[in-house]
């Protein structure tokens, strides 16, 4: 994400599970921390913010830009220059398990007999 010198942007609380500490957002997942960089001259964190889903948790003015670490390899795949449409799911995807994979077939045990062989 990134904005232009003269925007004045509110950073919202992408996850009501979110920590704010010292100045890092990030959030616990079974697969590790999702960090939140921000890479901005400026930024003004609320003092004790709610950090339920959607709420405002601080203003950022000047250029700058937002990254989104995710840990290990998420099942879904969002590049550089992308659109990512305002509250897009995304972490929901990534705490889900990824597609459910087929059970593999029982492994076909033959009895003497079903090879034509004495039982």
């Amino acid at each position: 994400m990134r904005k232009n010198i003269l925007d004045s942007v509110e950073l919202r609380s992408p996850h009501s599970d979110c920590q704010l500490e010292n100045g890092e957002l990030w959030l616990a997942t079974e697969a590790g921390k999702i960090n939140f960089r921000f890479n901005f001259n400026r930024i003004q964190w609320f003092a004790e913010p709610d950090l339920s889903a959607g709420n405002i948790i601080g203003i950022v003015s000047g250029s700058g830009s937002c990254s989104v670490i995710f840990p290990g390899k998420p099942g879904f795949s969002v590049q550089p220059g992308d659109a990512v449409k305002a509250a897009e799911p995304l972490i929901s995807l990534f705490n889900t398990p990824g597609p459910a994979q087929p059970e593999p077939a029982p492994e076909k045990v033959s009895t003497p007999a079903e090879e034509g062989g004495e039982i």
